[in-house]
């Protein structure tokens, strides 16, 4: 509406050069107050969009010349252009632009030098030339989308190498997560020997003990003893989930970190004899959704109830694994049923999880009720 005032006082040449003022400007600083992120992240995709249809526009004006000029034929053709931009941008550049808006902090001042010079430079040749048509104006116009286009298409490479980076940091993150898991895992077992030495030590004199007990017909003081043998015998013994090395190492060591966070624990596992994973990287994934899990809990309020579900079961040849577990705030699903990250630095191992269940045709389906998060998957 002021806008529209405005146009009728100024006209609309003059309009046109304070357009960026009176419609772009506002409409950023909306979008600023309700956009989950800001600052340059949120300047790139602004320009971006208004890039897009700003040469929608021009596309429209330019060919409808060639079919009389009028409005329905520039409407139509823009209309055209705008649907072929939307598939290449969904198709091609929205998945990783999506992954990057999440998880790069750092780089975005110099990405925003593509659309913001782009269109400090279009502009001007635009508002010269919207009134004409010569060979000149069509030449500039094509160099400035070729031009754009090219950018756009290296943006978009370093998009895809951020993100290989980033999952390549996250394999590494999992790799050292097996490796603790291992080493942990290993000094249980020295430790676990060191007890078998003292325990032989000492079996000796227990029998001894128990002998004598025995012969003088002190039965309750033999069974006190024998209590007490089995609760040594208790100390000296590890949680064996599973006949896969790295995969019990993984589940030892993420247990063993939710018990001391305080956050409630029920598992069942019955794993198959072959599995339809590679070993580490069902540890990888199995790591992922624990830790997950584990960090939404640790969210919860002091007070509320936090835990966590781990069920790995088999059917029938199929390896089923489901974690359950509850969480604070509020988790949307997008079309896909696939969860919608809203914290910087997050998204990396979801998508993790939804690449390795792709590689392996796996079901993955996630869940959400009452505050409570559930991912289910099957490999078949």
């Amino acid at each position: 509406m002021c806008n529209g005032i405005l146009i009728w006082y100024t006209g609309f040449v003059i309009f046109n050069y304070i357009y960026p003022l009176t419609i772009l400007l506002p409409i950023y600083l909306i979008i600023s107050k309700v956009s989950k992120h800001h600052g340059f992240k949120l300047l790139y995709t602004f320009f971006t969009v208004v890039l897009l249809t700003i040469l929608c526009y021009i596309c429209g004006f330019m060919i409808s010349y060639y079919f009389g000029d009028t409005d329905f034929w520039e409407t139509f053709i823009r209309i055209i252009v705008f649907g072929i931009a939307f598939f290449v941008v969904a198709k091609f550049y929205r998945k990783t632009y999506l992954i990057m808006i999440n998880t790069l902090e750092k780089g975005w001042v110099m990405l925003c030098a593509v659309p913001l010079f782009a269109y400090m430079s279009l502009y001007p040749v635009i508002i010269k030339n919207i009134f004409t048509m010569t060979n000149e104006f069509r030449i500039t116009i094509m160099f400035y989308m070729i031009s754009l286009v090219f950018n756009y298409f290296i943006n978009a490479r370093f998009f895809q190498i951020i993100a290989k980076e980033n999952f390549t940091k996250l394999n590494i993150h999992y790799l050292q997560t097996q490796i603790e898991a291992m080493q942990e895992q290993s000094k249980n077992y020295i430790k676990v020997e060191d007890k078998i030495k003292i325990y032989r030590h000492d079996m000796r004199h227990f029998l001894n003990k128990l002998s004598i007990l025995l012969k003088q017909g002190d039965i309750e003081s033999s069974l006190v003893l024998i209590c007490e043998q089995d609760k040594s015998l208790q100390e000296i013994y590890i949680k064996k989930y599973c006949d896969y090395p790295i995969v019990n190492a993984i589940i030892n060591y993420n247990f063993g970190i939710i018990i001391k966070s305080d956050i409630a624990l029920e598992y069942e596992i019955k794993m198959l004899d072959n599995l339809p994973i590679n070993e580490i990287e069902l540890s990888n994934l199995i790591a992922n959704a624990l830790e997950n899990a584990r960090n939404a809990c640790s969210k919860l309020p002091t007070g509320e109830e936090r835990y966590i579900k781990f069920n790995c079961n088999n059917k029938e040849g199929k390896l089923i694994l489901e974690i359950t577990n509850t969480y604070n705030g509020d988790i949307k699903l997008d079309k896909k049923g696939y969860p919608i990250t809203y914290e910087e630095g997050h998204g990396i191992g979801t998508n993790s999880i939804t690449e390795l269940t792709q590689k392996y045709n796996a079901v993955i389906n996630y869940q959400t009720k009452d505050k409570i998060f559930r991912l289910s998957l099957l490999f078949q």
